[in-house]
């Protein structure tokens, strides 16, 4: 949704738009919400082409993330975030009806190259149903969302 309003910006020609992948001190770069809700409509469910009701999400999320300017190429990145899908579940189908994460948010953008940027960021935290806590419910994110091996964190 947020790339589509950034399309639609970019395309209406009020201003110029520097890019997608904008600093994070860009002014329009920070207009994109830190804070949103978004619900899918319901679809069906089925197992083993068996069709169990239909499903509807509604997933909420807000992230904050502080830029420290360490020197003029690196800047540490410090912040939280957190994550609920609320699902509308069909009575009998074996999935949560929600998910929950809350996180910190750590990182590093490092300026190699005039126009040139590399950001890392890692989520620690505990991503979880929030009701029976175990080793399991923590993890950490890598920013494309995929958990990462146990030894990238040691």
């Amino acid at each position: 949704m947020a790339l589509a309003s950034g399309a639609l910006h970019a395309a209406s020609g009020a201003e110029p738009v520097e890019g997608f992948a904008s600093n994070v001190e860009n002014p329009w770069f920070r207009a994109w919400p830190s804070a949103s809700v978004s619900y899918s409509f319901p679809t069906e469910v089925r197992q083993d082409g068996v069709g169990l009701g239909e499903l509807d999400t509604t997933l909420y999320h807000a992230t904050y993330i502080q830029s420290v300017t360490q020197s003029e190429r690196f800047h540490w990145l410090l912040g939280g975030q957190w994550q609920r899908v609320q699902a509308g579940v069909p009575s009998g189908v074996p999935i949560p009806e929600t998910l929950q994460s809350a996180a910190a948010v750590i990182g590093f953008d490092w300026f190699f190259h005039e126009g040139w940027r590399a950001r890392l960021e890692v989520f620690p935290g505990v991503y979880s149903d929030f009701e029976d806590f175990s080793g399991a419910d923590h993890n950490a994110l890598n920013a494309v969302g995929h958990p990462m091996s146990r030894s990238a964190l040691d």
